[in-house]
């Protein structure tokens, strides 16, 4: 780092805007020509042919690992981290959505009422999807001494849902804090542009009501589907 130089730093960034792949977005009461020059003053309309990003390759889960850290604190850790091969630009991931929402991304998940509230065995809980690269991770605070039980009643919860465990009514209910999430993109520049460049990465459309539309179409027998795709890959305590 110190032996850095301003001409350095200089020749990143030229090979950044004149190489890397770029979107530029922008939101809010302009024109197109105002658009434009806006982009000049970037310096983007002078690019040569930008770099094709490689795509992630997927892999499969195999031995599943685990890793332990010790360290004088009351409250462990404890994260889950599966691989799946549903990505955003799937056809099971709407059900993906909802199998997370079911599963711990939401306040009616089999995770925050099962482990959380019935069992006692962790103070959070939260499960999420990172659908560039097909994961799904699961993030708790427990005691220590509960490990054994956590782990074992987090994958029942998993099993279950693989197994169709779930009713209409909870269904219903996973969908409805995800149309809120999601409607809620448009009150604010920030979210329109979040979701299309999300989009624009995995080469889709910027189609907030089709999505919505995929969401409440998906079928309970595709969220078992998308549940038994998902394999434990590595334990982090």
């Amino acid at each position: 780092i110190r032996a850095t130089t301003r001409q350095d730093v200089h020749a990143a960034w030229r090979g950044l805007v004149e190489r890397a792949p770029a979107d530029l977005f922008l939101v809010g009461d302009l024109t197109w020509s105002r658009a434009l020059r806006f982009a000049r003053r970037l310096g983007l309309h002078e690019r040569r042919a930008p770099r094709r990003l490689r795509r992630t390759q997927r892999r499969r889960a195999g031995k599943v690992r685990t890793v332990r850290e010790r360290q004088d604190v009351a409250q462990a850790k404890l994260a889950l981290g599966f691989r799946t091969s549903v990505r955003a630009d799937g056809p099971l991931y709407p059900a993906m959505v909802i199998l997370n929402a079911l599963y711990g991304g939401s306040p009616v998940g089999k995770l925050f009422k099962q482990v959380r509230e019935k069992a006692s065995l962790c103070y959070a809980i939260h499960s999420s999807v990172e659908r560039t690269k097909g994961l799904l991770t699961v993030h708790a605070g427990i005691d220590a001494d509960k490990y054994g039980k956590a782990r074992r009643l987090i994958l029942q919860q998993l099993d279950a849902l693989r197994r169709g465990d779930v009713t209409a009514e909870e269904a219903a209910m996973a969908r409805s804090p995800l149309r809120s999430g999601l409607t809620s993109l448009r009150a604010s520049a920030h979210g329109i542009i979040d979701l299309a460049l999300e989009s624009a990465v995995h080469g889709l459309p910027a189609d907030l009501d089709g999505l919505l539309r995929r969401l409440d179409a998906v079928p309970l027998a595709d969220v078992s589907r998308a549940a038994r795709t998902v394999s434990l890959d590595t334990v982090y305590l």
